[in-house]
C-alpha cells in the first residue's frame, strides 16, 4: 500500500517528530511511504534520508489561496492508497480537495494541539475536515472536545497519543548530581511562558538555591524574543538563565539534567514531556489540556497554575529539597509510563488498524 504523509514542513517541532517517526515506522512495516512538505526546513530529512524515504518539497504550494489547487494537484500525482496530513495548513488544502472532489486518495487528517475557543477560524476547519476519511488527535482532550462541538463528527474522530522513542531517549546511570539543573525544551513564545519561569528563576536565585535553568528552542528573534532577553540581563541571571539553539540529537542533554519544566500556558500532547520522563527525569508542568493525564501528580511529577508564579516557584523548591532518591524513584516511575503507554510500536499499530479499516 501506498501512503503519502504531508506537512508544511521538516523543521523541528513536535508535529514533525511524530510524522517523521510515522513514517519510518510504517516503512519498516512495509508500506510504502512518501513524505511532502512546501517550506523549506529540513531539520528530520536526515532521518528520512537515511531510512530512504522519498521526500519531496513543493514549493508551489507556499501561498495559502494557491495551495487549495496545487497541493490536491501534486499529491495526486503520487497517486497514493491513503494520504496523511499534519497540522491545519495540509489539513485545510486537503480536506478542500476532498470537499470538491478534486483529491483522489483516502485523506486522514491530523490535529496536534487543544483547541482552547471555537472562533470562526477552528470552525471553519472543521468543516473542511468533514469530508477525511478520518480525524486523529494526540490528546484524548481535543478527541472529546471535537465530539462534543461537532457531533456529525464524531464517528470520524480518534485519538492516538504521541509516541517517544524509548530505546533512544535513555536515563544516564551514572549521574552525579551537583548543581540543580533545570532544563525547558520549547520555542521561545510568550505562549510558553518564558517571562514567568524567568521570574521564578529570580526569586529562586534570590532566596539562595543554587539552581540553573537552560531553555532549549527556536528562536524567532522578535519583539518577545528581545524582551526576555532583556529580563535576564536585568535581572543579572546571565549565568543561571540561558538560551540554546535547537539540536539534532536532544536526546543527549534530557539526562543531564535534575528536573524537567514546561510552564506553558497552552499545550496539546507535548513530546518534550514525554521525552523527558523517558529519560527518568521528574517532571513539573502547567496544570492544563492533557498533562494531568501524563504526569501523575506527587508520582512522577508536580503540576501547577503557569498564571501562579508562586505555584511554579514552589514546585521547583520541592523539588530541589527532595532527595536524589526521591527524585530518581520519580524518574523511574515515569519511565515506566512511557514504556506501558507512549511505545512507537503502540502507535504505529494504531495507525496501521486505522489505515486498514477506513
Amino acid at each position: 500500500m501506498k501512503v503519502l504523509l504531508v506537512a508544511e514542513s521538516l523543521g523541528s517541532g513536535g508535529a514533525e517528530r511524530q510524522l517523521v517517526g510515522l513514517a519510518v515506522g510504517l516503512k519498516n512495516k512495509g508500506y510504502e511511504i512518501f513524505v511532502l512538505t512546501y517550506y523549506n526546513e529540513n531539520f528530520y530529512k536526515i532521518i528520512l534520508d537515511n531510512n530512504k524515504i522519498y521526500n519531496e518539497v513543493y514549493d508551489k504550494a507556499l501561498s495559502r489561496i494557491p495551495r487549495l489547487w496545487y497541493l490536491n494537484k501534486k499529491v495526486n500525482q503520487f497517486a497514493p492508497d491513503v494520504t496523511i496530513s499534519f497540522l491545519p495548513g495540509p489539513n485545510v488544502a486537503l480536506g478542500f480537495g476532498k470537499i470538491l472532489g478534486f483529491l483522489k486518495s483516502k485523506l486522514i487528517v491530523s490535529e496536534r494541539n487543544y483547541t482552547w475557543h471555537w472562533g470562526i477560524k477552528e470552525r471553519i476547519y472543521m468543516y473542511f475536515y468533514r469530508r477525511a476519511d478520518a480525524i486523529i488527535t494526540n490528546s484524548k482532550a481535543e478527541c472529546d472536545n471535537i465530539k462534543q462541538n461537532f457531533f456529525s463528527l464524531s464517528p470520524k474522530v480518534a485519538c492516538i497519543v504521541n509516541f517517544v522513542d524509548y530505546e533512544k531517549f535513555l536515563p544516564d546511570t551514572k549521574k552525579h548530581y551537583g548543581k540543580f539543573k533545570v532544563l525547558t525544551v520549547a520555542r521561545i513564545r510568550d505562549y510558553k511562558n518564558v517571562h514567568g519561569l524567568i521570574n521564578v528563576a529570580l526569586g529562586l536565585v534570590n532566596k539562595g538555591l543554587d539552581i540553573h535553568f537552560d531553555w532549549y528552542g527556536n528562536d524567532y528573534n522578535d519583539k518577545y524574543s528581545d524582551y526576555v532577553k532583556q529580563m535576564i540581563k536585568n535581572y543579572n541571571l546571565s549565568d543561571r538563565f540561558i538560551f540554546h539553539n535547537p539540536v539534532s540529537d536532544i536526546s543527549a542533554i534530557y539526562p543531564q539534567y535534575d528536573l524537567f519544566c514546561l510552564p506553558s500556558f497552552k499545550e496539546g500532547y507535548p513530546n518534550v514531556i514525554l521525552e523527558a520522563m523517558s529519560c527518568q527525569l521528574p517532571v513539573i508542568c502547567s496544570r492544563i489540556c492533557e498533562n494531568g493525564s501524563i504526569i501523575v501528580e506527587g508520582k512522577g511529577g508536580f503540576l501547577f497554575d503557569p498564571n501562579n508564579n508562586e505555584e511554579i516557584e514552589n514546585c521547583i523548591n520541592r523539588m530541589y529539597n527532595l532527595s536524589c532518591d526521591d527524585r530518581e524513584q520519580m524518574g523511574l516511575y515515569n519511565r515506566k509510563r512511557i514504556i506501558e503507554n507512549n511505545s512507537i510500536k503502540i502507535f504505529i499499530n494504531k495507525y496501521i488498524d486505522l489505515i486498514n479499516h477506513i
